[in-house]
């Protein structure tokens, strides 16, 4: 029969006894006010009793408060909070950011010359003044661009048209021969010059006698696309005259083609040239010059 006292032991590590024979801390109170503790403890990464000799210094910090605040703080906690320490709880209360409250002087001064900007920037909004019906917008986003002409356009064509003198009819003009015919002559035909044409002004202007040299014509347009849209896209480049976007009579959104008429060729070219292959909307626009059919 086996000896089982020759046997090993196991132990349990909660067996073990809490005392592994270190002697208690030894704390010494020092003529300068600091306190030295001496302990033991074993080294984790040795295995080895090494001790311990720290030395600590207590400091008094002095805070200035208001007497009310320190009288607060003076007062009896109750409730739940009855013989806790004083102050704030972790456990019971949360403490928020320290917010500083910085008092400045002449902050009325600040709010006057506020309110004079606010003043100033409503006067400039007021200032604008739409070219074509008078309107306080853009006269890009004029609703009435299409039918009534800028003011710019129209002092342009006064300056440009020169007044002729009615020549009157002189006694010394040979007289018709033959009887008056008393057919019907249209609107066009009544008033004709000396050599026969039409007079000034009676010439009606067609589609195929407008001029498009200053038109362009934008594609792959998405459908959410709207003329303001366009119209901020393509004001940069020069003062637009017309701007049609093609839209669907049901569901009024796009169908993916607009037409851009500009006042001067120049601006017409660099912004073919400039928006030409620019991406919008997840879509990559195609600008040219339009060609009538």
């Amino acid at each position: 029969m086996p000896d089982l006292a020759s046997k090993p032991s196991t132990t349990n590590w909660a067996d073990d006894d809490d005392d592994s024979g270190f002697p208690a801390p030894l704390v010494t109170s020092n003529p300068d006010g600091t306190k030295t503790v001496i302990s033991y403890r074993v080294n984790p990464d040795t295995g080895k009793k090494v001790k311990v000799t720290q030395k600590i210094k207590t400091t008094v910090v002095k805070e200035r408060v208001n007497p009310s605040v320190a009288e607060r703080k003076r007062w009896a906690k109750f409730g739940l909070e009855r013989g806790s320490r004083p102050g704030p709880d972790v456990k019971t209360t949360s403490v928020g950011e320290n917010t500083p409250l910085k008092l400045i002087v002449g902050w009325k001064e600040s709010k006057e010359e506020k309110v004079e900007i606010s003043k100033a920037e409503a006067a400039k909004v007021k200032a604008i003044t739409c070219r074509t019906c008078g309107g306080e917008h853009f006269t890009s986003r004029c609703p009435y661009k299409d039918r009534l002409p800028t003011a710019d356009v129209a002092a342009d064509s006064n300056a440009s048209t020169p007044r002729t003198a009615t020549p009157e009819p002189s006694a010394a003009a040979a007289p018709t021969t033959g009887p008056a015919k008393s057919a019907y002559v249209p609107p066009h035909l009544r008033r004709t010059g000396a050599s026969g044409g039409r007079g000034e002004g009676e010439k009606m202007t067609s589609y195929r006698d407008r001029d498009d040299s200053a038109t362009l014509r934008v594609s792959n347009i998405g459908e959410d696309v709207t003329e303001d849209d366009l119209g901020r896209l393509f004001e940069r480049f020069g003062r637009i005259q017309r701007l049609y976007l093609a839209k669907d009579r049901e569901t009024n959104r796009s169908k993916g083609y607009a037409f851009i008429s500009y006042y001067d060729v120049n601006n017409a070219t660099r912004a073919c040239e400039r928006m030409n292959g620019r991406g919008f909307e997840n879509l990559i626009l195609r600008v040219e010059f339009s060609r009538k059919t």
